[in-house]
Formats: C-alpha cells, sequence, structure tokens
C-alpha cells in the first residue's frame, strides 16, 4: 500500500471559481453543506475518495471536506466511520495515524465479483435443471406413474423455482451496471456545465441592471422572474 497521495493537479481546498463576478449569490458552494442528512453526507464523502482516489488522514478529511463537499467540520468524523462500518471506505492504522480510502475501481470490482456470482448460481440451476429435464423425459417414455418420477417432477419445479428467483435477484444489479452509471454521470456532467453557463449569463444581466437602472436584488429578482434562492448547480 503507498501511502503517498500528493498529485501534482490536486490541490486540496480549491475552490472551483466562475467566470463572472457578482454581488448576488447568498450562499457559496461550502456553505451549500448545512442542513445536509447524514446519507447525503454519506454519499458527498464517498464522492470525494471516489474523485480523488486517494489516502486521507482524518485530519486532512476534516480540513478538505467541508470545503469541498460542504460537509460540517463536526461530523466528518462521524459520517467516515459510518462508512467504514459500512465497508464502503477502507482504513488502517500505520504507526500513530490512521488512513482512509476507497477506491472507485474497487467498488465496481465488488459488484462484479457479486454478479459472477449470482451468474455462476444461474448456470448450475440451468445444469441441474437440464439433468432432471432428461431424467423426466426418460421417465415419460416409460409412462409409469412410480413413485420415484414424482420425486422427480417434484424436483424439477423446485429448480425451475430457484432459476427464476436467481435471475430476478441478478436482475437487480442491471441498474447497477458500471457502463450504465459511466454514461449517466457523463450526461449529468454536460447538463450541469450547460446549467452553470446560463447562470453566469443570468448573474451577468442582473450586475448590468443593477448598474443602469439602480436596482436592487430582490427587485431585479421579482421583476425577472427569478426565485430567491437561484444559484449554480452544484
Amino acid at each position: 500500500l503507498s501511502l503517498s497521495h500528493t498529485h501534482p493537479h490536486t490541490t486540496y481546498g480549491h475552490t472551483p471559481q466562475h467566470n463572472t463576478t457578482h454581488t448576488y449569490r447568498h450562499t457559496t458552494r461550502a456553505t451549500m453543506g448545512k442542513g445536509l442528512s447524514m446519507e447525503e453526507k454519506r454519499t458527498r464523502m464517498l464522492q470525494l475518495f471516489h474523485e480523488t482516489e486517494e489516502v486521507y488522514t482524518l485530519k486532512e478529511l476534516e480540513k478538505i471536506a467541508p470545503k469541498q463537499k460542504g460537509i460540517t467540520l463536526q461530523t466528518v468524523k462521524d459520517v467516515v466511520q459510518s462508512l467504514v462500518d459500512d465497508r464502503k471506505v477502507c482504513t488502517e492504522k500505520i504507526g500513530s495515524s490512521n488512513y482512509f480510502w476507497s477506491f472507485k475501481s474497487a467498488a465496481t470490482s465488488k459488484l462484479k465479483a457479486e454478479m459472477a456470482e449470482h451468474q455462476e448460481r444461474i448456470d448450475k440451476a440451468e445444469q441441474s435443471r437440464a439433468t432432471v429435464q432428461q431424467q423426466l423425459d426418460s421417465e415419460l417414455a416409460k409412462r409409469e406413474d412410480t413413485g420415484e418420477r414424482k420425486d422427480i417432477l417434484t424436483k424439477l419445479t423446485d429448480l425451475e423455482r430457484d432459476r427464476q428467483r436467481l435471475n430476478q435477484e441478478l436482475s437487480k444489479y442491471a441498474r447497477l451496471d458500471p457502463e450504465a452509471i459511466r454514461h449517466k454521470e457523463q450526461v449529468a456532467m454536460v447538463a450541469k456545465s450547460a446549467a452553470n453557463r446560463w447562470t453566469d449569463n443570468v448573474f451577468s444581466i442582473k450586475s448590468w441592471c443593477s448598474r443602469k437602472f439602480g436596482m436592487d436584488d430582490a427587485t431585479l429578482n421579482r421583476n425577472l422572474g427569478i426565485a430567491a434562492d437561484f444559484d449554480y448547480v452544484d
């Protein structure tokens, strides 16, 4: 395990800046974390690990998470511990420090392993079903309604039921297919970028109107039909 986690393009605590400067934002991206539920904090913390794919100490997370993900400093430790308890974040003590990490590739590998396990069980059930079907065909050819034939029919019914159940379980993982998730993330990023470009344009127009007509923010929002909480998409 390599604990070196300084990337040349990673700057901790850096918040992306927009080209247009304005005075109408009532909240910053960091303060948008106020009021987050525990599950939302867990999701954002896991995103931080997966986006950077680095190893952190708790102190580093307490410094970075509030700035980059809007998670309040006081809750960072509990959020990380809950992810560790659910085995979504790995931890190891080296020397006097505890280190935490969670790589997206590891989560994908775990999902693939679970899918492969279910597929293996389905394949075995299919093989058993085929064997029993052959035995059943043989018995039907004899047209003898014996106790052994009844047992085979019962076993065949049970195996068919197991096969259907396993297929249903496997289908649950279809929506978690890594390729499908990656495609959705790419579409979401494009939509988010476009929305924030238009948000820049709106703030530019408001800034111009304010200087031109001397109107305050509330009056501008009312006349332009803009909600008071209008802001960038996070």
